[in-house]
């Protein structure tokens, strides 16, 4: 029987991956039949950024961590020059390469998703295996990313009119009413939000769980909002 692999799609952000490798060093500590296979995506316009990414990899040495590094395109003159918008083109054309990679792989168990890569879920669902996220950020980040989701196709809310009318946020994973103006742009900016983040937090919604990188000490408060999954919308947390 073959032993079974995970593998992980992390954003190329240097904060990222070191957060992903802890967790992976984590998992397999936990497993010792498990291996991990780590997708490495790298940014053509960012070569300090990919230098860094590659220096961290160098120097990590965890038994059944492997690292795979997908190729970079050969041409993206006709990309955006928005960085993030141009990461999210980069996912996009790796979809073909991960499931080219993961087609060979024989024990295939799950996938283990970064915030940003979510568009993986599609890949995952086509192998029949359950896809996982994982969040950098904290609980509260990642309700805020919800409520604010469930806020347009739940109410049908214009959010991005909300917060240029509105002073405060209450949202279910903030204890006080949250000033708006204090809000991360990836939220309140129309094109980050309706491009990225919104359909980053509607996927987030299909993944089988999502890992946080927090504990109940820290925001008691947000975490226990998820238990009332009303909170967040109609599909529920």
């Amino acid at each position: 029987m073959d032993k079974p692999v995970l593998v992980a799609t992390v954003a190329p952000l240097i904060g990222h991956l070191t957060q992903s490798i802890q967790l992976a060093k984590l998992i397999l500590e936990k497993n010792n039949q498990l291996s991990i296979s780590l997708l490495v995506i790298k940014v053509p316009i960012d070569p300090q950024g990919t230098n860094k990414i590659q220096t961290f990899i160098d120097g990590c040495n965890v038994e059944r961590l492997h690292f795979h590094h997908l190729p970079q395109p050969e041409n993206t003159d006709s990309w955006t020059s928005h960085r993030g918008l141009f990461v999210n083109q980069l996912l996009e054309f790796q979809k073909l390469h991960v499931r080219e990679y993961v087609s060979k792989i024989k024990g295939l168990c799950g996938f283990l998703l970064d915030v940003m890569t979510t568009t993986m879920i599609d890949v995952a669902d086509e192998f029949q295996v359950p896809s996982y996220i994982f969040c950098t950020s904290g609980a509260g980040f990642i309700g805020l990313m919800l409520y604010v989701q469930s806020l347009q196709d739940d109410h049908n809310q214009d959010t991005i009119e909300l917060f240029k009318t509105s002073k405060e946020l209450i949202a279910p994973c903030f204890l006080q009413p949250i000033p708006v103006s204090v809000l991360p742009i990836i939220i309140t900016d129309k094109l980050q939000w309706s491009i990225r983040m919104h359909k980053w937090a509607q996927q987030y919604r299909r993944a089988k769980g999502i890992i946080v990188n927090t504990f109940a000490a820290l925001e008691d408060y947000a975490l226990k909002s998820f238990l009332k999954g009303s909170a967040y919308g109609k599909s529920g947390v």
